[in-house]
C-alpha cells in the first residue's frame, strides 16, 4: 500500500509551535522506512495521524487509495481496522485475555479469523510460546513488546506503523523481533513506517527519515 502525507499540520492546545509543521513524505508499498528524531519531536504524533488516530489540523494523508481526510471517525476506524497494522509504544493489550486471545484479537476485528497453529507459530516465531495461557499483567515489558507486535501481524496488513517496536528488548531479541517484522511484512508486501532511536534498526531500513523542529530532513 502506498503511503502519501502532504502538507501535514498537527498543532496542540497550549503549544504555540506546530508539533508537525508541514509534513509530507511518501512510501511506496513494500518499502521499509525508519523515521529517527530526537524525543518529544513528534514522531509518535506522525504515526497517528497517519494512522487515523489523530486528526491533522491541516494537510492531507492518502493511503491506497483512500484519503484519511475524507473520512469520519467510524470510516477511519474500519479501514485500520483492515488494513493497518500498529505496534503502539504502551503495547495497549486487552488486560482481560491471555497471551494467545491478544494475539488473535486484530485478526477477529478485521473479520480475518486465525486458527490455534497460525497464532501458535507466530508465538513460537516471537519466543513466546510458553506464555499462551498467560495474562498480559503476568508479562515482562519484553513479552508484553512481542505480544503486541504478533497481534499487529497477524491479520495481514498492508502498512504497518511501529512505534519503537524493540525499545523494551535486549540487543540479541531485539535483532531477532525485528527480522520478524522485516519477513513478516516482506510475505505480504505489506510497507513498514518504524520509528526508533535505534541508529542499529535504522540503518537496516531501505531508508532513513530524520523529524525535527516539525518537518521531515532526508
Amino acid at each position: 500500500m502506498r503511503l502519501d502525507v502532504k502538507d501535514v499540520v498537527k498543532r496542540f492546545p497550549g503549544v504555540e509551535a506546530p508539533v508537525l509543521n508541514g509534513i509530507s513524505l511518501s512510501m511506496d508499498a513494500g518499502e521499509v522506512v525508519a523515521l529517527t528524531g530526537e524525543s518529544g519531536s513528534g514522531k509518535s504524533t506522525l504515526l497517528h495521524v497517519i494512522a487515523g488516530l489523530e486528526p491533522a489540523d491541516g494537510g492531507d494523508v492518502t493511503l491506497g487509495e483512500t484519503a484519511l481526510s475524507g473520512m469520519d471517525d467510524a470510516g477511519r476506524a474500519a479501514f485500520r481496522r483492515t488494513e493497518l497494522g500498529i505496534v503502539f509504544q504502551q503495547f495497549n493489550l486487552i488486560p482481560s485475555l491471555t497471551v494467545g486471545k491478544n494475539l488473535g484479537f486484530q485478526a477477529e476485528l478485521a473479520g480475518k479469523p486465525t486458527g490455534k497453529n497460525d497464532i501458535s507459530s507466530m508465538a513460537q516465531a516471537l519466543g513466546i510460546i510458553d506464555q499462551m495461557a498467560k495474562y498480559p499483567e503476568e508479562l515482562s515489558g519484553g513479552q508484553q513488546q512481542r505480544v503486541a507486535i504478533g497481534r499487529a501481524l497477524m491479520h495481514g496488513p498492508k502498512l504497518v506503523l511501529a512505534d519503537e517496536p524493540t525499545g523494551n528488548l535486549d540487543e540479541a531479541t531485539s535483532d531477532a523481533v525485528f527480522d520478524l517484522l522485516l519477513g513478516e511484512t516482506a510475505k505480504t508486501g505489506a510497507s513498514l513506517l518504524i520509528v526508533t532511536h535505534s541508529e542499529k534498526l535504522a540503518s537496516r531500513a531501505g531508508r532513513r527519515l530524520h523529524l525535527s523542529r516539525g518537518q521531515i530532513e532526508t
